[in-house]
């Protein structure tokens, strides 16, 4: 992969038919780190989770991860311009709104591992 920079608004733009259901998702990097930006609405019921973080950004509205913790559901809210840092094995619901894009980082997962869904 030849080294370079995105013009993110540019980029966004190119790809705005992947951020509308049934889709929602575009992927711009996917080597040792998936690096992807996701739209809305979904409407995700599942929960999963990585054996690594997942990094989110919130580019445009806000969103609400449900995640369950030690047994116990929880909504973190990510609103417009935030980060947050999720831990690896945290079960976790993005649920993200119409008209909203965030930017997701995860690491790639290793052949041994799984992607866990419930």
């Amino acid at each position: 992969m030849e080294a370079k920079t995105v013009n993110v608004e540019r980029w966004i733009a190119e790809n705005k038919e992947d951020f509308v259901p049934p889709v929602c998702n575009k992927c711009m990097f996917s080597e040792q780190l998936k690096v992807f930006f996701v739209g809305g609405p979904n409407s995700r019921k599942d929960y999963h989770l990585e054996e690594g973080e997942e990094f989110f950004y919130q580019k445009n509205g806000d969103m609400v991860l449900k995640v369950i913790e030690r047994g116990h559901p929880r909504d973190i809210t990510i609103k417009e311009g935030e980060i947050f840092l999720l831990p690896s094995r945290v079960e976790h619901s993005p649920q993200r709104f119409a008209n909203t894009i965030g930017f997701v980082v995860e690491r790639t997962r290793e052949n041994t591992e799984f992607d866990c869904v419930r």
